[in-house]
């Protein structure tokens, strides 16, 4: 093989692992300073029902953030293709200031109830910058900065900190995660340029706000599943049983905010131009990212009650006998999200609302059957089926899209 051809290829794949190393440092970076500062210091002040309301909240909080903004985030990556052939700018923030208000205006009737005055006000400021930023940074992932995407982290993660102090002195716990979003927003008016581009509409308004859409449903099914511990178990087993099971399975679930970006770069790299995906490719990827999500998985389960049990002292003794099936479940939850990609890119959309509906049913039905014979250890086993379910079918839906696609070309 000719010598350029595999300097190329050397520089290629050297240029991936750095971009996959910048992205999961970049969300280790907040991750930790959640998980491992914010999360339990706000533990620590709240009695277990207490804390269990604002984990709820929260939750429903980050729903409407990945939703409206990642969901417009990745229809921008999938139709980038299209706006590039024809040269064309517009559209986008007409639906970022759209879909803004309407999500807003939701999230605050929905949780109105459960809290009001100058903590509502500070959390609706938290979703408005949080669906902005979740769009703003797609631009780290059309050019492939993922350099920029670590700084970007870091300003978000010391607004977090900074937000803990002012959370001390005012006793607001919103300002917390309020102040992350606005040091991340500072950098990314340094750092970007969207919100400079024109409001107009395109010939392509139509298709891409169909294709955002039809991802906002299949984003909020996929999320209200991903927070459905909060939602399901608060009105049901009340706010301590959502505390002893999101502390149960918190090991599982940082490791999944730490490296589910890596589908983020995938998608990233899956939407290149130059980029064809094959069955050989498509497996290829999907073996590395079981047998590597396999192995961090073995070391998570030996390392979480150690874990636990010093950022959560005060918990952990109810969390004992969850802690293994519950971080098993969000770990093969993680991995499924790493698969997803393939079938986001390169499967017809219809796949993304099928597979998110028989996600959001299968979870509520087999949730609520399990949880009422063994409760919250049954909810715990319908969590680890329900993803095992997702995971293959995403495998199978994928390798058949995949095959199509190559026998038409």
């Amino acid at each position: 093989m000719d010598i350029g051809v595999l300097k190329e290829r050397f520089h290629k794949n050297k240029k991936m692992v750095g971009d996959f190393g910048y992205n999961i440092l970049a969300t280790a970076i907040a991750t930790i300073v959640l998980q491992l500062v914010v999360y339990p210091y706000l533990a620590a002040g709240f009695s277990a029902e207490v804390y269990g309301q604002l984990l709820t909240i929260m939750g429903i909080a980050n729903i409407f953030l990945v939703s409206f903004g990642g969901g417009l985030n990745n229809v921008r990556l999938i139709q980038k293709t299209s706006y590039n052939e024809q040269n064309l700018e517009g559209d986008y923030n007409i639906l970022l200031v759209v879909f803004t208000v309407i999500s807003t205006i939701i999230f605050g009737c929905i949780t109105g109830t459960e809290i009001g005055g100058i903590s509502l006000i500070l959390l609706l400021g938290y979703v408005v910058l949080g669906i902005i930023q979740n769009y703003w940074v797609v631009s780290y992932r059309i050019v492939i900065d993922y350099k920029a995407n670590l700084i970007y982290n870091i300003f978000v993660s010391v607004g977090y900190v900074a937000g803990l102090v002012l959370t001390r002195f005012t006793k607001y716990w919103p300002a917390a995660f309020l102040l992350g979003q606005i040091f991340g927003i500072v950098y990314l008016l340094k750092s970007t340029a969207l919100y400079r581009e024109k409001y107009r509409i395109t010939p392509l308004f139509s298709k891409t706000l169909k294709a955002y859409l039809v991802l906002i449903v299949t984003n909020l099914i996929a999320n209200v599943v991903i927070y459905l511990d909060r939602i399901f178990l608060y009105p049901v087993m009340g706010g301590d049983q959502v505390t002893v099971y999101t502390v149960s399975s918190f090991v599982g679930k940082s490791i999944g905010l730490v490296v589910t970006p890596v589908a983020g770069v995938l998608l990233s790299y899956y939407a290149q131009d130059s980029f064809r995906m094959t069955l050989k490719k498509y497996w290829t990827i999907n073996g590395i990212i079981l047998v590597g999500g396999g192995m961090a998985g073995a070391v998570a389960i030996l390392l979480a009650p150690w874990a636990t049990g010093l950022l959560y002292p005060t918990v952990v003794d109810s969390t004992r006998q969850y802690i293994v099936i519950a971080n098993v479940a969000s770990l093969i939850g993680v991995l499924a999200n790493i698969l997803a990609p393939s079938v986001l890119k390169f499967a017809n959309i219809f796949w993304q609302v099928f597979i998110q509906t028989v996600y959001a049913a299968a979870y509520i039905g087999l949730g609520y059957f399990f949880m009422k014979d063994a409760g919250l250890m049954g909810f715990c086993a319908a969590t680890l089926l329900v993803n095992l379910i997702r995971m293959l079918l995403l495998m199978i839906i994928g390798h058949f899209s995949i095959l199509v696609r190559e026998k038409k070309e």
